[in-house]
């Protein structure tokens, strides 16, 4: 007896595995490949009108996160450019929702809340600033004896048991940053449950007025070695905050 191989079609879409950048990623937990963002938003518009010429970068308008993030940027993705032809009106929108159209080269093109951004290609910029700020963790023994600065890397080495993870989430809680991403990353992730009982509880003083930390805080848990969703943490490094990626 023969048989008969069958070829099957399938459908590509050739795009790159992704993550998607829009407001609605605080006070929310993502597994390794981040799941779809399906939030409600209320845009403002920012100065722009038809027939205005923008870049990459340019402020399209203005989102309500929550009352810790009541002015959310909304940029023009990096690599675009083009001429206003339609810009939404105030209201609130989902994230995949077009709130502006552009021409650029007698092409039509739509841009929504989010931005997908391939997980393997470098957010663009035009120059790094030298910081002038330190990084106040509220460790007294890491602020005197291991300094840092706003804008900088710190690297927590040691062996296993000896309380990395102690020290990252202290820092998560107590240091001087507007937003938090925390990736729990291998045996990281397996702390999450923790997390997610400890950090809710947790309350911060935001100008006079008790906050819970989850507020600024988005948590990724994922037991590969390298979680695709801190790529989160451009969506905030492009606005004017601190960000403990």
């Amino acid at each position: 007896m023969s048989t008969q191989s069958r070829r099957s079609l399938r459908e590509h879409d050739w795009w790159p595995l992704s993550v998607e950048l829009s407001p609605g990623s605080m006070e929310t937990i993502y597994d390794g490949i981040q799941r779809p963002l399906k939030g409600i938003s209320a845009f403002k518009p920012a100065v722009y009108k038809v027939n205005d010429h923008i870049t990459g970068g340019d402020i399209l308008g203005f989102f309500w996160e929550n009352s810790l993030l009541s002015n959310h940027k909304d940029l023009l993705p990096s690599r675009a450019r083009s001429t206003v032809t339609r810009i939404a009106a105030a209201g609130s929108y989902t994230v995949d929702g077009k709130i502006l159209e552009g021409e650029f080269e007698r092409k039509e093109t739509g841009y929504s809340i989010m931005q997908e951004w391939p997980t393997r290609v470098t957010r663009p910029v035009n120059d790094k600033f030298g910081s002038d700020s330190s990084f106040i963790v509220g460790q007294r023994i890491l602020d005197v004896f291991f300094p840092s600065v706003q804008g900088g890397a710190v690297c927590i080495s040691g062996a296993f048991g000896c309380g990395k993870t102690v020290i990252s989430q202290s820092i998560s809680n107590f240091s001087s940053s507007d937003t938090i991403v925390y990736a729990g990353c291998c045996g990281r992730s397996n702390e999450m449950a923790e997390l997610l009982v400890h950090f809710p509880e947790l309350i911060i003083d935001v100008d006079g007025k008790k906050e819970p930390i989850m507020k600024r805080t988005t948590l990724i848990a994922n037991t590969s070695n390298k979680p695709v969703a801190p790529r989160e943490d451009p969506l905030h490094q492009y606005r004017p905050r601190r960000v403990l990626p």
